[in-house]
C-alpha cells in the first residue's frame, strides 16, 4: 500500500484505537448508539424477518454442526490433549471453514435455488463428519486414561461404559449407548457360518446396569442382533469382527461439569432397580418439577410445581396462507386462521420407564393445498408482495403431523419433537407456547449479546 500511495500514511490498527483517533480529530461530538443495530423503524417488509423459518432443515443442521464443534469436540479434544494427544488444529480449522462456507447472506437464508442448498447439505455433512472424527479419537484417549477396574468385583466379564459431559455444569439425563456384549474377530481361524453362530449364542441375561458405587440402575436393554465391523489400527491393516450389540437406555444423573461418570453392564447377582412409571394417569405424566397433561386435541397443560403456575393450551399448531415470498411471509387478507384446536388426536403411551415418559400424538389435518391461481398471476406481473390480493385454494389435502411429547424423571423442562409429512404449498405451519405473560420486551438471542426488543413494534411497522 505505501509502495502504491507514498503520500499516505498507513497503521495496522484496531477498533478502540480507531475510535479515539476519529474522536480526537472531529471538531464536534460525536453520538453513540448503544444495542443492536437495527430498529423497527422501517415498515417492515425488507428486513427479512422470516427467513428464520425458510428451509428449517438447512438451519437445524447449521445448529447440530456449530453444536458439535463447540460444545462437544473441541472440549473433548482439549481434555485428549492434556493426556498427550496432538490437538488437531488442522482438522478444526477445515470443519469451521467448510461450515461456514454455508454462511453467506442468501446461503443461510435458505434463498437460492436449490442447487445452492444441495451443495449446503454436502458442506454440512462434510464439517459433521470431521468433527465427529474428532470426537471418536479423543473420546477413546480419554477413555482409556479412565480406571474401570473396580467393576471386576460385580462379576465376570463386565462391560463399562463411560458418560460424558462437555458443559459447564452438572447434568442430569437420559442416554443410549449401544455397546458390544461380545466381539469375535475373523482372525481367530473360525468360518464366518461358526463365527456368526458363536455371536447369536451369547447370552445377554442375569446382566445389570450399575454404577461405579455398585448401585443398580434402571435401564432398558435393546438387542441389536449380530452385526458385522471392523478397527481400523495405526500399524496394522483392517480387523473385522462380528458382534452381539446392545442398546443400553438409562438416566444418568449428576454428570459433574467437564467431566464423567462411570457405568458398568455387569453379572451381578440380585434384583433390579426398582421401577416407578412418570405417569400418574393415562394422559398425565409427572416429575418431582413438572406435571403434563395432554388433551383430547394434542395439545397439553403444564403445571411448574415449584411456582404453581399453569401453562394452558400449549403445543397447538396453527397455519396459515402465504402469498410471500422465500423471503417474507405475507398471510392472504381476511383469511381466517386454521388451528388443531379441538382437532380430534391419536394419542398413545410411546414409552414407559421410570427416567422417561413419552406420549404420541398424531394428527391428520385437512388443510388448503395452495394458493389460488392468482398468485401464480401476480406472481408473473411482479406485484408488489404486500399488495397482493391472492387467497387460498379451495382444494385440501392432508397434512400429517406426530409429536413426541416427553418428561424425564430429573428434567426441568418438557421434550417436544415434530415431524410433519407436508403435502401443501403456500403456507406457514407454527407451534404456539401462550406464556398468557403481560411484558412490555422480550430478550432475544443474538450474535454475542441477549437484546431486548420491545412487544410492540414501531407505528411504521407494518
Amino acid at each position: 500500500a505505501k509502495e502504491l500511495y507514498p503520500d499516505t500514511e498507513f497503521i495496522h490498527s484496531n477498533f478502540p484505537d480507531y475510535l479515539r483517533a476519529i474522536e480526537s480529530a472531529s471538531d464536534r461530538e460525536l453520538s453513540s448508539v448503544k444495542g443492536e443495530l437495527r430498529s423497527q423503524r422501517t415498515d417492515g417488509w425488507g428486513t427479512l424477518v422470516n427467513t428464520a423459518s425458510a428451509r428449517v432443515y438447512l438451519k437445524q443442521m447449521n445448529q447440530q454442526g456449530q453444536a458439535i464443534l463447540e460444545k462437544v469436540a473441541e472440549p473433548l479434544a482439549s481434555i485428549a490433549h492434556v493426556l498427550g494427544q496432538d490437538y488437531p488444529h488442522h482438522l478444526f480449522t477445515y470443519a469451521w471453514k467448510t461450515l461456514m462456507q454455508n454462511h453467506p447472506h442468501d446461503s443461510i437464508c435458505g434463498c437460492s435455488v436449490d442447487e445452492v442448498h444441495r451443495e449446503m447439505v454436502t458442506r454440512f455433512d462434510k464439517s459433521r463428519h470431521v468433527a465427529e472424527s474428532i470426537i471418536d479419537d479423543s473420546k477413546r484417549i480419554i477413555a482409556e486414561a479412565v480406571n474401570t477396574s473396580g467393576f471386576a468385583e460385580f462379576g465376570e466379564d463386565p462391560l463399562p461404559l463411560l458418560v460424558m459431559n462437555t458443559t459447564g455444569w452438572s447434568r442430569t439425563g437420559t442416554v443410549s449407548i449401544e455397546l458390544d456384549a461380545a466381539r469375535l474377530y475373523l482372525r481367530e481361524g473360525f468360518t464366518l457360518e461358526e463365527t456368526a453362530q458363536r455371536m447369536k449364542d451369547v447370552d445377554l441375561s442375569g446382566r445389570l446396569l450399575v454404577d461405579e458405587q455398585g448401585n443398580v440402575l434402571n435401564c432398558t436393554v435393546e438387542d441389536l442382533g449380530l452385526l458385522f465391523g471392523y478397527d481400523l489400527p495405526d500399524d496394522k491393516f483392517r480387523q473385522p469382527y462380528m458382534c452381539r450389540r446392545v442398546k443400553l437406555t438409562f438416566q444418568a444423573e449428576d454428570v459433574p461439569a467437564i467431566g464423567l461418570r462411570t457405568y458398568a453392564w455387569v453379572r451381578k447377582a440380585g434384583a433390579p432397580a426398582q421401577s416407578n412409571s412418570l405417569f400418574t394417569g393415562d394422559r398425565t405424566m409427572e416429575n418431582a418439577t413438572l406435571k403434563v397433561n395432554v388433551a383430547d386435541d394434542g395439545s397439553f397443560t403444564l403445571t411448574d410445581k415449584t411456582t404453581g403456575r399453569i401453562y394452558s393450551d400449549l403445543g397447538v399448531y396453527e397455519n396459515t396462507g402465504d402469498i410471500g415470498n422465500e423471503y417474507m411471509y405475507r398471510q392472504p387478507d381476511g383469511e381466517k386462521t386454521l388451528t388443531t384446536k379441538g382437532l380430534t388426536a391419536g394419542i398413545s403411551v410411546l414409552e414407559d420407564t421410570p427416567y422417561r415418559a413419552s406420549v404420541e400424538v398424531t394428527h391428520e389435518w385437512e388443510i388448503p393445498a395452495s394458493a389460488d391461481d392468482k398468485l401464480d398471476e401476480e406472481q408473473r406481473a411482479l406485484v408488489y408482495y404486500p399488495e397482493r390480493t391472492a387467497q387460498r385454494s379451495s382444494r385440501t389435502v392432508i397434512m400429517k403431523i406426530r409429536t413426541v411429547i416427553s418428561l424425564e424423571q430429573g428434567g426441568k423442562g418438557v421434550h417436544i419433537e415434530t415431524k410433519l409429512d407436508n403435502q401443501a404449498k403456500d403456507h406457514r405451519v407454527r407451534a404456539l407456547f401462550p406464556t398468557d405473560l403481560e411484558a412490555s420486551v422480550h430478550h432475544v438471542d443474538s450474535m454475542f449479546e441477549v437484546v431486548d426488543r420491545d412487544n410492540v413494534p414501531a407505528p411504521e411497522w407494518q
